[in-house]
Parts: structure tokens; sequence; C-alpha cells
């Protein structure tokens, strides 16, 4: 067989493959040229997208599989069974119920016990140190199955009560690595 007829036997194969696959794909650079990028209405100021949660707050979930650390208000039963003389509460501001409910006897030795609504799906958590509720009033670390939580009270706000109320930080971290900072207030007395 000659050069040029072996070229346009290719030529025909070719021909004919293209054909009976259907209408061809334009390359990765004409389609980007073709397609006008829209950026996402969902997306903050620096471009990047802040998906909406179901707790109503932007998903701040860092690291981890990539799926998102999700806190849901606690529900009235929620807390039945922790036990301890004084409790502490988590709240965001401007949302409806606590993220995370804790209480602890006023012992030096107590361990002090919360819950938290992962999920979905309520969870107890234990304090990692003793410390009683002068440690949780003045913030402490939790943890339970994959979750630790850390509270980190910042500045003190006047309430004209026995109830002590604090700014402060909630800090959720999942086994897999995954991070997510909640900023609230952090109410702790009878």
């Amino acid at each position: 067989m000659r050069p040029s007829s072996s070229a346009s036997i290719v030529a025909a194969l070719t021909s004919l493959v293209a054909c009976s696959n259907g209408p061809q794909r334009p390359a990765a650079s004409e389609q980007s040229a073709a397609v006008p990028q829209v950026a996402s209405p969902a997306a903050g100021s620096s471009g990047t997208p802040t998906a909406a949660r179901s707790d109503g707050l932007p998903n701040a979930t860092t690291g981890g599989d990539g799926s998102a650390i999700v806190l849901n208000a606690l529900q009235p039963d929620d807390a039945q069974g922790l036990v301890g003389e004084l409790a502490c509460s988590f709240q965001v501001e401007g949302q409806n119920g606590a993220l995370l409910i804790a209480r602890a006897d006023v012992d030096r030795t107590a361990r002090a016990q919360a819950v938290v609504r992962n999920a979905g799906i309520a969870e107890r958590l234990v304090g990692r140190t003793e410390g009683g509720f002068g440690q949780l009033e003045h913030g402490t670390s939790f943890g339970g199955r994959g979750l630790a939580v850390d509270i980190s009270p910042t500045v003190r706000v006047a309430t004209g009560t026995e109830e002590v109320r604090q700014r402060a930080t909630l800090t959720v971290n999942r086994a897999d690595g995954a991070e997510r900072t909640f900023e609230g207030l952090w109410n702790c007395g009878p």
C-alpha cells in the first residue's frame, strides 16, 4: 500500500468514528470562551461561595471530609439528665435557642456535662478536665464520640443580675479534622 492511500484510509476511518459517536463537544478552551462565567449569588465578597446552612449561619467549616459541621438549636428535652447544680448555655446572637447547654456542681473535683444537637442528633459531652462550675463559667472543653467542643469566653457583659454573661467563641472539632467556630454569648448562673 502506498503512503498516500494509507493516510486516506486513516482519515476516512477517523471521520466514520466521529460520526458514529454523535456530536463532538468543543475542547475545554473553546468551552470557556463560549460559556460566560457567572459568579454564584451566594458568593461572598471574596468570591468564595458561602452556602447557607439549615442553622441559618454561613458554612464556615474548614478541613475534614468537606461536609459541614451543623449545630442545631437544642430542643426542650435535650438537656434532661444532665447532672449539676448550676448551668451555662451558649447561644448565637439573633438565633433562637441554645447550641450548647452544660451543667456542673460547685465542686472542684466535678466534671461538667453538656449536650449539643449535631446535625439534628442530640449528643452528650463530658468536660475534659475537673473544676466544676467554676471551670465551666470561665470556659472549658468537652469531648464526646468523634466531637470536641471548646468554649472560650472573651468579654463580660453586664446583666444586672446574678447571671454571668460573656461574649464567647464556641469551637467544634470533628475527629476527621473538620473545624467550625461560632461567635455568641456564654450565659451562666442559677
